[in-house]
């Protein structure tokens, strides 16, 4: 089962984001995840879709959504050309198009993110240097994201380490932080925007461990 390390973990919001976007925060939650057992992702998905509370023309106007929505406006981002990560997982879902398998943690954090529609960030904590906050990015700065494009910066809400930018908040993750096969201790970072509650965000990073512990494996598993 999944070992919790701590939870509630503090990420500082610097006052320049406050500012421009008040209610921005995020919740965290440290942890170490056990084994993974033998599961179906994609029968598991099917079944996410079945419990769907809202249908693909619907989706637009779920409240969550449509937070998330309204904070790529006012970021600058077009959200019916670049969705919100939680959006566009549940697009594919209820399209029935398929999510790859991607590893144990990840999945967890995909199956979790589709049921409370929130986006969840996950890191290799081993691989954060010194304390997190949520601050404003300089013009330019470079940011290598999860896929290896090196990205430059405009002045934006990024959430940061003494090293450098680990997320362009709340849509992209970073390279040098990501959960690889390796990874033993992992920062779940839920998003929340204007129109999102401290509860709300707190549920969905605790999402990740229940689903976690969904997949772990039994007794009689052995991981392949």
């Amino acid at each position: 089962m999944t070992t919790i390390l701590q939870d509630d973990f503090r990420v500082k919001v610097e006052t320049e984001v406050i500012r421009q976007y008040p209610a921005t925060g995020v919740y965290g939650i440290l942890c170490e995840p056990g084994l993974a057992g033998l599961y179906d992702l994609q029968s598991i998905l099917k079944d996410e879709a079945r419990k769907a509370r809202v249908s693909l023309n619907d989706l637009k106007d779920d409240p969550v959504i449509r937070a998330f929505r309204d904070f790529y406006w006012r970021i600058g981002i077009d959200p019916t050309k670049q969705r919100p990560a939680s959006e566009a997982l549940i697009r594919r879902l209820l399209q029935g198009n398929e999510i790859p398998s991607i590893n144990y943690v990840v999945d967890a954090g995909n199956i979790a993110s589709i049921r409370t529609h929130i986006p969840i960030g996950l890191y290799d904590f081993e691989k954060v240097k010194g304390p997190l906050r949520l601050t404003m990015s300089k013009e330019g700065e470079l940011f290598v994201d999860i896929t290896g494009k090196a990205i430059k910066t405009s002045h934006e809400v990024v959430l940061r380490d003494d090293a450098g930018i680990i997320h362009l908040f709340p849509h992209r993750d970073g390279e040098r932080t990501k959960i690889t096969a390796q990874t033993r201790k992992v920062l779940i970072v839920s998003c929340r925007v204007l129109g999102i509650t401290e509860e709300m965000c707190k549920q969905a990073a605790w999402q990740v461990v229940q689903v976690l512990n969904e997949l772990h494996a039994s007794p009689s598993e052995q991981v392949v």
